[in-house]
């Protein structure tokens, strides 16, 4: 998706299963900002402007802007469905036994 950030710049956003990346537009392959889903304490948007809380509290929330409020709701439905996803992946690894 499209976003800006608070100076008005062009941004890529992706969100997968492992998190959401923020690249720009001329550099899609390398991540600028990366969130893997473990560091993502929440996601929440108001109007036209969407917010990731990290975990850490020293870390400044990330602010992106989009166009309009659907574009909002549509990322947040992938956060919410990439997340279901990670959490499912997450429960199914078990533990490797020790090799003695």
């Amino acid at each position: 998706c499209l976003i800006q950030n608070k100076r008005g710049t062009d941004l890529w956003l992706g969100v997968d299963a492992s998190g959401l990346k923020i690249t720009e537009m001329d550099s899609q392959q390398k991540p600028k900002i990366a969130f893997p889903w473990s560091e993502v304490k929440n996601i929440s948007f108001q109007d036209k402007k969407f917010t990731i809380k990290p975990v850490n509290e020293k870390t400044e929330d990330f602010k992106f802007f989009t166009k309009n409020i659907r574009t909002n709701r549509m990322i947040l439905q992938m956060c919410v469905g990439n997340h279901e996803l990670y959490t499912r992946r997450k429960k199914k690894k078990v533990p490797t036994a020790t090799l003695r």
